[in-house]
């Protein structure tokens, strides 16, 4: 996984909760204080990172992991204002051009991995969004991520998480309601 990831991390800990915080998390993780953003770390690096942070901040992985995603979409946009400005201008736009946006992203990094979307079922003010990873136990950031577009795209967001991999699919399944503040 690129360092950039375990640098969002630290950032949102540090913006959140301070440098006393991230300290305890990151020697609980045992990890480097310092990521290179375009250098590849083991896996392991994030998932320590969020088990630690779990386990420091008392709250339960998939907190971690939704609050990250929240986090992740201010974080990639101040980084790459530009791809996200070519995604899309509404939420529902943005979202339908997640594949797009990684290949784009995937020019300049050429190990990313990134998981891939699809849209279906799309009624007003709602959509399902199957999520595909190779990673697994990622998909808690989904909720995040959505939410934390439906603030840059002032759209109020709620989503239910409908099955997965627990439930014997290969993917993930969310019901996405969105309205237009």
């Amino acid at each position: 996984m690129y360092g950039l990831i375990n640098q969002a991390v630290k950032e949102m800990v540090v913006a959140g909760y301070g440098e006393e915080m991230w300290e305890k998390i990151r020697a609980r993780a045992d990890v480097d204080d310092v990521f290179v953003s375009m250098d590849q770390y083991p896996e392991a690096v994030t998932d320590n990172l969020v088990i630690a942070a779990s386990d420091v901040m008392g709250a339960s992985p998939s907190d971690i992991l939704q609050g990250f995603g929240h986090y992740w979409v201010g974080f990639a946009s101040r980084n790459y204002d530009y791809v996200f400005d070519m995604s899309g201008k509404t939420f529902v736009e943005f979202v339908k051009n997640l594949n797009n946006m990684h290949a784009r992203v995937g020019q300049w990094m050429a190990d990313l991995n990134p998981p891939s979307f699809t849209v279906t079922d799309e009624a007003t003010g709602s959509f399902h969004l199957h999520y595909y990873s190779s990673r697994s136990g990622f998909w808690p950031m989904i909720p995040g991520l959505l939410k934390g577009l439906g603030d840059r795209f002032n759209t109020d967001v709620k989503v239910e998480h409908l099955g997965g991999v627990a439930q014997g699919l290969d993917h993930e399944e969310f019901h996405v309601c969105y309205l237009p503040r």
